[in-house]
């Protein structure tokens, strides 16, 4: 049964399973990491969900790969499926080269996927190419954001930074003005420099005598 699942799975990306749910074959993109002058090769990965579907098409398939009947096939496939559902928490069932179904510490049915050899999916050399007035991702920190939005986004701080030096500048203004009103209002001047206050004379001390001859 295991081999049936796995050739199955290959050819049409995805594999009900009666009472338990569904393997789907996902296909990663290749990858360009930051920073590296390389790109990661596409890889496969099999997704396992409780969603159910139609697992008739797969009966059929077991029935002609087996040489049996529909529902002999049937049979066949509920009996594999209801061993995983009764697995325990020690118990694994292995799908060959494909992964194994396991239950994990909550008790719940889980997939855990085989590792493929990386020689299987080789990086490659990969030169980034950024023509100026194209559209690009950027690296920000742990996020990636667009050429477009970044210059936006670098734009609008301009601007802000821009717009915040006059109205401390009109405030100073208009500090200074009050300031010079109020000592002008005050009577404390003169056309001249100094101030309007008078200098209290002050008579010198009588420390010698004039004698007449």
């Amino acid at each position: 049964m295991e081999k049936l699942i796995e050739h199955y799975l290959l050819r049409h990306k995805y594999c009900p399973l009666p009472a338990l749910g569904v393997l789907e074959l996902k296909e990663h993109t290749a990858v360009l990491p930051i920073g590296e002058n390389k790109c990661n090769a596409p890889y496969p990965q099999i997704i396992f969900s409780s969603k159910q579907m139609a697992a008739s098409p797969f009966v059929h398939f077991i029935a002609n790969k087996k040489g049996v009947s529909n529902e002999e096939a049937n049979q066949m496939l509920v009996e594999y499926c209801n061993d995983i559902v009764h697995l325990s928490a020690i118990q694994e069932k292995k799908i060959n080269h494909t992964g194994k179904f396991y239950v994990d510490v909550d008790g719940s049915l889980s997939f855990k996927q085989y590792i493929l050899p990386e020689e299987f999916f080789p990086s490659v050399i990969a030169e980034r190419v950024i023509h100026p007035n194209s559209v690009h991702q950027i690296q920000v920190g742990d996020q990636q954001h667009s050429s477009d939005f970044m210059s936006g986004y670098l734009k609008s701080i301009k601007k802000i930074n821009q717009s915040k030096w006059w109205p401390w500048a009109l405030g100073s203004a208009i500090i200074a003005i009050v300031m010079i009103a109020a000592y002008f209002l005050s009577g404390q001047y003169n056309a001249g420099f100094g101030n309007k206050a008078p200098i209290k004379k002050i008579s010198a001390p009588a420390t010698y005598q004039s004698i007449q001859p």
